[in-house]
């Protein structure tokens, strides 16, 4: 790995464990706001389907960031809203590269989501490393991870 110059990551459920904190967050908003309803599972629900389908805006983006009090800890930071291009799209990876003026195989990135990252990344001519958290591999994904985990602080024996 001493030819890699840069790690590239995913923000959602790679170091924001989005899932957990949004079941945890609208399971606490349901039993506090909620209490006298007779059904809030078909809201809970909607809010999960929407999270996954990536229903989210800048400013979501940008306040997790801020919350997470990780903007200064990278050299870059690209919002797929801003950029006008989402993964898997090899150019939202190919603006990362050349924003770094990097070639692909001096990055790795590093990701949760086997299409949007792992084969997005992949197609940009990048390594991947996976990260298992809830998104299952398919059979009709061709690129293949360089590593596949279970969480960010395995990186540290791989890097």
């Amino acid at each position: 790995m001493n030819h890699i110059k840069a790690v590239l990551f995913d923000l959602d459920n790679t170091i924001l464990d989005r899932t957990r904190t949004f079941d945890r967050f609208t399971n606490l908003f349901i039993q506090n706001y909620f209490q006298n309803m007779e059904s809030t599972q078909d809201i809970f629900n909607r809010i999960i389907e929407l999270d996954q389908d990536g229903y989210k805006d800048t400013l979501i983006q940008h306040g997790k960031i801020n919350q997470l009090g990780i903007r200064d800890d990278f050299d870059l930071i690209i919002v797929s809203e801003e950029a006008g291009i989402k993964k898997p799209d090899p150019g939202i990876f190919n603006m990362a590269l050349e924003k770094l003026q990097l070639e692909p195989k001096e990055c790795i990135f590093v990701g949760d989501h086997p299409v949007n990252d792992i084969e997005g990344a992949a197609k940009a001519g990048m390594e991947t490393i996976w990260i298992q958290v809830n998104q299952p591999w398919r059979d009709e994904i061709t690129a293949k991870p360089l590593h596949s985990i279970r969480k960010v602080g395995e990186l540290l024996e791989i890097l």
